[in-house]
């Protein structure tokens, strides 16, 4: 396949990307990045399809040169669309902005010296060596990003990094070969070689961000369908989900588990008083003081209205009757400020603890309720541990 084919083969294949990154953002416009990707898709692709209608018309050497204007311009919106590529992964994998009036300066800027070819009769190679440069510099800026994000470990990422990776390397070499020699003509076997790596990493790089927009999509699917919306914490059905695991660890090491059940005291009366966005304040607020309390291996759930529930994993029975004091205190102490008038809240609190053997989670849940029932009944703002039957008092 000749140089002039691969280079129409680009051109469509740059049209199709443009679609796809275009049907991607459509369909996750909330995930960050992808409006980026699009705009870099679109100017790759309006670039290439200007480059193309300039070489066709320009067939002698004057006509050529009115055209310089012209294919400056596709050059630089293909030069532009692979920085949009670049802060659209900036933007995705690190969550890091970059203002799009950059890029439209950088443009102008870029077209300016594209045209320098003309003002000075430059040779084509001016122009090839100014693209593979910034080509080469967005592929290893990408390449960056992706190296230090946290989905680095990923098998997407990891194929992204190698493309973009050889991306960089590729078209470094061709811009040092153009720098060395400004007058070598296109169309030798290195620019062939370069085409058929574009059009490759061009359907690769496309396939890799869909993929990787897919995955983002999935992953606040499945999030969504484990956290709870309002406090940011698990629900009931995460907490039995991921539960599990920590309790097997604890049969397996023979490590104490604690579990309690914790209820606002007459959140109803929050409630009907100041009015449930008042309600849902305190909630947050209460949730807020038990992820500051516990620890990053305690697994912490809102199990529905004004009821929490946390498992202390490797907790005996005083350390977790101390740390659930300890929230039961501050939350005591605190209050939400409404219309000038502070809206306190307590707790009320049933342990269940178990130190070896086999962990029945279901049980602990039944005795833990059975100590919160005894906590209320005792007048609230208490912990109550199962079996021991001690209330702990408020002070």
């Amino acid at each position: 396949m000749d140089y002039q084919t691969l280079l129409a083969v680009l051109i469509g294949v740059y049209c199709l990307q443009a679609m796809a990154l275009i049907i991607t953002w459509y369909q996750s416009r909330n995930e960050d990045g992808t409006r980026e990707w699009a705009a870099g898709g679109v100017c790759m692709a309006a670039g290439a399809l200007v480059v193309l209608i300039a070489s066709t018309i320009a067939h002698g050497e004057e006509i050529g040169q009115r055209m310089v204007p012209v294919t400056s311009a596709g050059i630089a919106l293909i030069a532009t669309g692979w920085l949009f590529l670049w802060a659209g992964i900036r933007r995705f994998v690190n969550h890091l902005d970059f203002s799009s009036h950059y890029l439209g300066l950088f443009f102008v800027l870029f077209y300016i010296l594209l045209l320098q070819q003309q003002f000075f009769t430059l040779p084509l190679g001016w122009i090839v060596f100014c693209l593979a440069t910034v080509v080469a510099i967005a592929s290893s800026l990408i390449l960056a990003e992706l190296m230090v994000s946290r989905e680095r470990a990923s098998l997407i990422s990891q194929f992204m990094m190698l493309c973009f990776g050889l991306t960089a390397l590729l078209w470094g070499g061709r811009a040092a070969l153009a720098l060395l020699d400004m007058a070598r003509p296109l169309g030798t076997l290195f620019d062939g070689l370069l085409m058929y790596q574009a059009v490759l990493v061009t359907v690769a790089v496309t396939l890799g961000m869909i993929l990787m927009t897919t995955e983002r999509v999935q992953k606040h699917l499945r999030e969504q369908a484990s956290i709870d919306s309002l406090t940011g914490l698990y629900n009931r059905r995460a907490f039995h989900d991921v539960s599990r695991a920590v309790i097997a660890a604890a049969e397996r090491d023979k490590q104490p588990v604690a579990l309690a059940l914790l209820d606002l005291d007459h959140f109803k009366s929050i409630n009907d008083t100041f009015g449930h966005g008042v309600g849902d304040k305190v909630l947050m607020r209460f949730a807020n003081l038990a992820e500051l309390t516990f620890r990053d291996q305690d697994i912490l759930a809102r199990f529905g209205g004004e009821e929490f529930v946390v498992l202390l994993s490797g907790a005996d029975a005083d350390q977790a009757m101390r740390a659930l004091q300890r929230l039961r205190q501050r939350l005591e102490t605190e209050c939400i400020e409404y219309q000038g008038v502070c809206v306190p809240s307590t707790v009320s609190i049933g342990v269940s603890c178990r130190r070896r053997g086999k962990i029945d989670l279901h049980a602990m849940l039944e005795e833990a309720d059975k100590a919160l029932y005894d906590a209320k009944r005792a007048g609230r703002n208490q912990v109550i541990m199962y079996h021991l039957g001690d209330a702990v008092p408020a002070i």
